[in-house]
């Protein structure tokens, strides 16, 4: 009975209400007895894309929703390992580089001068004011902004700034392999 199952599945015909009758009447046995044949017909993985609307209603029922429980556990899972991949990316490639940035922009913020101390500061303020024009004055501004002209003039020559930060995580992966 198993087989003529089988060979109706492998056909493509449906297991519908006429093929159960048809094979209570060759085989003579009873609908339960067909019932489970088919059952145990369709539980063959061979057999696994029996199409929907062959099985009885209450069985279509079942396997939609096994098939619901199993897709929503499968979501849970994959959702986990790329949750669990997301994080260990974050700790051992993001955090550190951003950590090592941080402290590096601290430590040139906490070193930083400024470009002239107060009183090179008042002193060219004091030769642009209009009430303290004087020669003593222009010189001594002059000297001093003259001094700091590499540091206030943009270069012609842009300077180095590295290879570009990668925009995709295929590229981001690609610079992890060449390290």
């Amino acid at each position: 009975m198993r087989e003529a199952v089988l060979r109706r599945i492998e056909e493509g015909k449906p297991i519908d209400r006429d093929f159960r009758e048809e094979l209570s009447a060759l085989t003579g046995a009873g609908k339960t007895t067909i019932t489970q044949a088919v059952r145990e017909a369709t539980a063959n993985p061979a057999a696994a894309w029996v199409a929907l609307p062959w099985l009885a209603p209450t069985m279509q029922r079942r396997y939609e929703g096994a098939l619901r429980t199993a897709k929503s556990q499968l979501r849970k899972e994959i959702t986990a390992e790329v949750t669990t991949e997301i994080r260990r990316i974050w700790d051992e490639v993001y955090l550190p580089s951003y950590n090592e940035r941080i402290i590096r922009a601290d430590r040139i913020i906490a070193g930083y001068n400024g470009f002239m101390s107060r009183e090179e500061f008042r002193k060219i303020r004091a030769c642009l004011h209009p009430d303290h024009n004087t020669f003593m004055h222009a010189a001594e501004a002059l000297r001093i902004f003259s001094a700091l002209e590499a540091v206030l003039v943009k270069p012609d020559v842009a300077a180095f700034s590295g290879p570009p930060l990668p925009s995709t995580v295929t590229e981001l992966l690609a610079q992890r392999k060449k390290r």
